[in-house]
């Protein structure tokens, strides 16, 4: 889930970068407005990556132009049609697919499958490509992210996720929820420009 995050905010910053010192509102225009984009990613794989955003509030610059990533996974990110990808009749409510091809291993490819309305985007699940050696399968995961629209600044919503595992006379329910607040705007800087 944290990684599904992490490729929102990402692709939020990528998508909806200004330079205008001024509070943006994320509507559902603006995702299906970005049909047809391409962006590259230097996915960095530490697990642990030390940061420091600062405070909250409006107006913030984030100044990350000196961050270098070792040895990171490059991935070229597409937004596009659901109907032109190969996994659209798992996702039928989809209106929006971020393919994810990662250029460093050709391997894996990842399709983002989304459900955008005027007043949320629902995350609706991944269809993953694998191809080593002899292996070639695909993996199709369901999913129910969502956040709802506009997103603007001081904004706040809670997902619930829950995941049952059971055995023959052994049953757990894993419950687990997420207040997620939009708690800063402001610039992001980085050595490719500001965003």
């Amino acid at each position: 889930m944290n990684k599904i995050v992490s490729i929102i905010i990402a692709g939020l910053l990528s998508v909806f970068s200004s330079a205008a010192f001024s509070q943006i509102t994320i509507t559902a225009d603006d995702f299906l407005g970005s049909m047809g984009t391409t962006a590259r990613y230097l996915d960095d794989q530490r697990q642990n990556i030390p940061v420091n955003v600062g405070s909250a509030g409006p107006n913030q610059m984030w100044d990350f132009s000196a961050t270098t990533v070792p040895s990171p996974l490059v991935v070229e990110h597409y937004t596009v049609s659901p109907a032109s990808t190969p996994y659209f009749s798992y996702f039928p409510n989809a209106n929006l697919t971020r393919h994810f091809k990662i250029i460093s291993d050709t391997s894996l490819q990842l399709y983002h499958y989304w459900e955008v309305i005027p007043t949320a985007v629902n995350f609706l699940g991944i269809a993953s490509e694998v191809h080593l050696d002899t292996l070639d399968t695909t993996f199709i995961d369901y999913d129910t992210d969502s956040v709802p629209l506009p997103a603007m600044y001081g904004n706040s919503w809670t997902s619930v996720e829950a995941d049952t595992f059971s055995i023959p006379g052994f049953m757990t329910i894993d419950v687990d929820s997420t207040v997620t607040t939009i708690d800063a705007w402001g610039t992001l800087q980085l050595s490719s420009g500001n965003y």
